[in-house]
């Protein structure tokens, strides 16, 4: 609820169809166990301007080019909500949440600077070795799994 909260207000307000959009993109995350977000107009837009305004790191510079990147991808559509295993895809990330405790997890596994489309099979083989690494780390963090030390 936070992130599609954040969502709405750099848009300036609540808006439906952009709500329903995040709403359907949080499920299929939930359901795959894994993010994929696609290579956008405001992504390439925010690397420019931080390359541009890289010597100087101004905070005010920095804080208006992430605001306007907030604004801009809400524009677009860059969450990969279904998977075709034949479909080749523009990727930017794929993300799978780390748990210890609680269901809020405490770090992500990101794979990222993708430089060619790849087949939602490609995404899938990915996803699927990095959530078993997460798994694997949530079995050592939360004692369920006897680490090579013991």
């Amino acid at each position: 609820e936070a992130w599609l909260t954040r969502a709405h207000e750099s848009r300036g307000g609540y808006n439906e169809r952009l709500d329903q959009k995040l709403r359907v993109s949080v499920i299929a995350i939930r359901a795959r166990g894994y993010e994929v977000t696609l290579k956008t107009r405001a992504e390439e837009e925010l690397t420019r301007e931080l390359t541009r305004i890289h010597q100087s790191w101004s905070l005010q510079e920095l804080e208006e080019a992430t605001n306007k990147y907030q604004q801009g991808i809400c524009l677009e559509h860059y969450h990969l909500d279904r998977v075709d295993p034949k479909a080749r895809y523009e990727v930017s990330t794929i993300a799978v949440p780390v748990f210890v405790y609680r269901q809020v997890p405490v770090m992500c596994f990101v794979a990222g600077s993708m430089d060619a489309p790849m087949t939602g099979a490609q995404i899938e083989d990915i996803a699927t070795r990095m959530k078993q690494s997460a798994d694997r780390v949530t079995r050592l963090a939360s004692g369920h799994e006897p680490s090579a030390n013991a």
